[in-house]
């Protein structure tokens, strides 16, 4: 209903300004009245999709019931078409734009596409994305960001950054596989809805908040971890203790055997396993302190901050 809209409007507009030509030209000879009305139409044609252009005649034909025998009986033989103006069509069918359906609107960029003369995406980054970018790049007054490269990058920062929520999502699991600090969703399904237009910004920024700040506790656990894990993994074992435990001495056995002994019952329950569960914890403590499960993920500078101090 709406294209058959603006094909009526456009066939009254037409009209109105043949009549106007028709007017402004009464002193001219007829075939040079004929050739610019023809020019007027073709022009007007030339912003149709082919399956448009009958209707339109038919409609325009309506506005002047004796136009086509008065014309075929005046005009004498045929002139040869002129070539239309490809920036005149242009211009012309960009002021057309606001009036067109959205069917006419993707039938119109089907048919450059297929003729090479409309790219797909963006032209360009829009002003409020370009001022945001020049921000965080730092970049010199003037200097934009072109789509295409923002694009490319894109690509590739998304790849990094959905491996990257993997890891370490998956790394936080086995540290803590009970823990209640888990995602909801993956950070590619957030990133994918929100450029499909099914989801927010804010829950892509959240979740990318969130993965920051896991990673970075967890980097920092382990400059925070080092010496409490030491002492707590290897004090029961180490000479001191061993010497405060073993404080009744046999006749039979000299206290260098007593020590031995105790430095056997004690290792015995030292291994591989206990020292990864015990790192673990230090970890998962760390991490807790930073990012409780019942907190939402808060902004990750903090973290940054006590990573370098």
């Amino acid at each position: 209903m709406g294209e058959q809209n603006s094909i009526s409007a456009l066939a009254v507009a037409t009209a109105h300004r043949l009549r106007l030509l028709q007017s402004g030209m009464a002193e001219e000879e007829a075939p040079q009245r004929t050739a610019a009305m023809a020019r007027e139409i073709r022009d007007v044609l030339a912003k149709l999709v082919p399956e448009q252009r009958r209707q339109f005649l038919q409609q325009l034909e309506d506005h002047f019931p004796t136009f086509d025998h008065a014309a075929s009986a005046t005009r004498g033989p045929a002139l040869p078409p002129e070539p239309p103006d490809p920036l005149s069509m242009v211009e012309e069918l960009a002021a057309l734009s606001p009036g067109l359906s959205a069917a006419l609107r993707k039938s119109i960029i089907d048919r450059l596409s297929s003729a090479g003369l409309a790219a797909g995406g963006p032209a360009s980054v829009p002003d409020q994305e370009q001022q945001e970018l020049a921000r965080l790049l730092q970049l010199p007054a003037g200097k934009k960001v072109d789509a295409a490269r923002a694009f490319q990058l894109l690509t590739l920062l998304l790849e990094v950054a959905i491996k990257l929520d993997q890891a370490v999502w998956t790394s936080w699991a086995q540290i803590e596989p009970n823990s209640d600090l888990r995602r909801s969703v993956t950070l590619q399904r957030s990133v994918a809805r929100f450029l499909t237009g099914d989801g927010p910004r804010q829950q892509v920024q959240q979740d990318g908040d969130r993965l920051l700040k896991l990673a970075a506790a967890m980097i920092v656990s382990l400059q925070k971890i080092g010496p409490g894990l030491f002492h707590s993994f290897f004090d029961p074992v180490s000479p001191g203790t061993i010497r405060d435990q073993v404080t009744e001495w046999s006749f039979v056995k000299g206290k260098e055997v007593r020590f031995w002994e105790k430095y056997e019952e004690l290792t015995k329950k030292m291994d591989g396993g206990s020292f990864t569960a015990t790192l673990h914890a230090a970890v998962a403590k760390v991490v807790r302190d930073y990012l409780p499960a019942s907190t939402p993920a808060a902004s990750p500078p903090a973290v940054v901050a006590d990573a370098s101090s």
